[in-house]
């Protein structure tokens, strides 16, 4: 479909002062459908790059759909400030309940800079039939990509550096082939969904969580996890029922002071999941 709205290239300084109040909108879609954000750079703003918000709040940046928007890609983008972050909401794309959107997707950008640590990069509330795909995050705390109340949604070949993957509210969601390094815990998986070939690298706490029921995690790579305490987490603990864990590799180095609690912990209470083929 010809997009009815279309942003090409430029750069979108902001240059926001220090009273995030006095604060403009750098892009702003309300109620559309068929949009294309392609090859923009957002810099030096004080909140958040791309935004969907709850109200009709014209201090936060910029906002990004708002209610019963549909078929929206944003690609080939960079979002990066080099403020501290004592007002920033953050960078990236942050959705605030209860707007929906139907068709979303997110390609090919760059979430953060070195210079600065965001507060999340893409937060997703009610958002049906996404995908964010061969992004990178960078600092983002405490999430790069979260979700709450998310159906079908997936998260592919991305990168996130010191940035986790929340998939806590996520329902039939995928996430594959990402490579998650230096984060608090890696992935965090909620319910029904398929988790595989991931690559976690020293995470501070457990490498996965296993939140909720009936998910696949399988194939995935986690090494060094536990970095804040010794023996304390575990490469992936499993906090549900019903779950199929296997053919994971988990893996203790010997060049780091602090090691895992177990390469797999069932937590107590737990029943009925498959745990089979995993090298620990």
């Amino acid at each position: 479909a010809v997009p009815e709205y279309e942003a090409g290239g430029g750069t979108g300084d902001v240059n926001i002062p220090l009273d995030p109040t006095d604060s403009e909108i750098g892009l702003l879609l309300e109620n559309v459908q068929d949009v294309l954000v392609s090859g923009v750079t957002f810099k030096d703003h004080r909140w958040f790059s791309l935004a969907r918000i709850l109200d009709v709040d014209r201090t936060r940046g910029s906002a990004l759909n708002r209610p019963w928007n549909k078929r929206i890609i944003v690609e080939n983008c960079r979002f990066y400030t080099t403020f501290n972050h004592t007002y920033a909401d953050g960078t990236g794309i942050p959705h605030v309940k209860p707007y929906k959107a139907d068709v979303f997707i997110v390609r090919n950008c760059i979430f953060g800079d070195e210079e600065y640590r965001g507060d999340k990069g893409y937060e997703a509330y009610y958002i049906f039939n996404s995908a964010v795909c061969g992004c990178r995050f960078k600092q983002e705390w405490p999430y790069g990509v979260g979700f709450d109340d998310c159906f079908h949604d997936a998260v592919v070949g991305n990168v996130f550096d010191r940035a986790p993957l929340n998939l806590l509210g996520l329902w039939y969601g995928v996430a594959v082939g990402n490579t998650i390094k230096e984060p608090t815990v890696g992935i965090n998986v909620g319910g029904f969904s398929v988790v595989i070939g991931n690559n976690i690298y020293r995470a501070n706490r457990h490498g996965i969580i296993v939140s909720g029921n009936g998910n696949i995690v399988c194939g995935n790579y986690i090494e060094d996890a536990s970095q804040e305490t010794n023996n304390t987490y575990s490469g992936i603990f499993i906090g549900g029922d019903d779950n199929f864990v296997c053919n994971n590799y988990v893996m203790q180095t010997a060049n780091t002071a602090n090691r895992m609690k177990y390469g797999i912990e069932e937590g107590a209470g737990h029943d009925r999941n498959r745990i089979v083929n995993n090298y620990l």
